[in-house]
């Protein structure tokens, strides 16, 4: 039962986040390159920094990405479907549903305010801007990994609900 509970949620905030983040990570690795590749040698880092950002209206973000973009829009939607799923299996399996719930709800939070910054960064068109979107997206990122982080643990300890016959 806590098995289903994980898959779902699996299955729906974390694949959102996944789908998010390998979006980003598309749109990062199209405008940034690499500047010290000895640095990833000896100390395992790696610094980037953007590139000339493009002035043809083509290579920008909304007109480059649009078709990947209305494909994670699809992706997502499933996903937050997903999600109904969890949400009923943690109520019905759980012990301290409510708390979990809320927490979840708190994670939700935080994917709408990423993905609402993931989608301004489709409407860039200065380099400077691109900068300051991708520093706050990368900020943004940490914070909900370390939620759902926290969360899928919160999940693994919790204790399944006796369900009487």
């Amino acid at each position: 039962m806590k098995k289903e509970v994980i898959e779902a949620f699996a299955n729906s905030t974390k694949r959102s986040f996944v789908l998010e983040d390998t979006f980003l990570r598309q749109i990062n690795l199209h405008y940034t390159t690499s500047l010290n590749i000895n640095d990833l040698l000896e100390k395992g880092q790696i610094h980037f920094t953007a590139t000339d950002f493009p002035t043809n209206e083509e290579e920008l973000p909304y007109k480059l990405f649009k078709n990947n973009f209305i494909k994670l829009e699809e992706e997502l939607s499933q996903a937050r479907f997903n999600s109904s799923h969890f949400i009923s299996k943690t109520r019905l399996y759980l012990e301290n549903n409510e708390e979990i719930l809320k927490q979840y709800s708190e994670i939700g939070k935080h994917m709408t305010f990423w993905w609402m910054m993931l989608k301004s960064l489709m409407t860039v068109t200065k380099l400077e801007d691109y900068g300051k979107h991708m520093r706050a997206l990368s900020k943004k990122r940490e914070e909900v990994k370390e939620l759902i982080k926290i969360f899928e643990d919160k999940l693994v300890d919790t204790k399944i609900r006796s369900i009487p016959v």
